[in-house]
C-alpha cells in the first residue's frame, strides 16, 4: 500500500450544542481488487490519526539517518529505508522472528498441536 492509495475525508457533522461543525477525519484505502482490477474505496474508522503520527514519525527518522531522502506519495507506507522506501525482502521477517523466539528462550510454549515453541507464555 502507497500513501497515495490513502484519503483523507472530513466526515465531520454539525453540533448544535457547541453550535459549530465538529471535524471527523477518517482515512479512505484506495484498493485495487486484484480479480476484476477495479479499485475499491474501504472507509476506515480511527486509522487517519495512526497514519500521520506514522508519516511524522517517518519523516523525523529519514531525516535523522537518510537525510537526501524524502517521502513521496509513490512510497510504500511501510517501506523500508535503507532501499528507497522498497519492501522489505520476506527473508527478513523470517530471521528476525527466528532471532525474536530465541531471545524468547524459556518464555516461551508449545501451541496445542505443535511440538514448538514459538508461543509466548504471558
Amino acid at each position: 500500500m502507497r500513501w497515495c492509495d490513502v484519503k483523507r475525508e472530513n466526515v465531520g457533522r454539525w453540533s448544535k450544542s457547541k453550535g459549530k461543525t465538529e471535524d471527523k477525519w477518517i482515512a479512505i484505502i484506495y484498493i485495487k481488487d486484484t480479480k476484476t482490477g477495479k479499485q475499491r474505496a474501504v472507509p476506515t474508522n480511527g486509522v487517519d490519526s495512526q497514519l500521520l503520527e506514522w508519516r511524522k514519525e517517518q519523516k523525523e527518522y529519514l531525516s535523522r539517518y537518510y537525510p537526501d531522502q524524502k517521502i513521496k506519495d509513490t512510497d510504500l507506507i511501510f517501506g523500508n529505508p535503507a532501499n528507497e522506501m522498497k519492501q522489505f525482502p520476506y527473508s527478513m521477517f523470517n530471521t528476525i522472528w527466528i532471532r525474536m523466539i530465541e531471545l524468547c528462550g524459556d518464555e516461551l510454549k508449545p501451541y496445542v498441536f505443535s511440538d514448538r515453541n514459538y508461543t509466548p507464555t504471558a
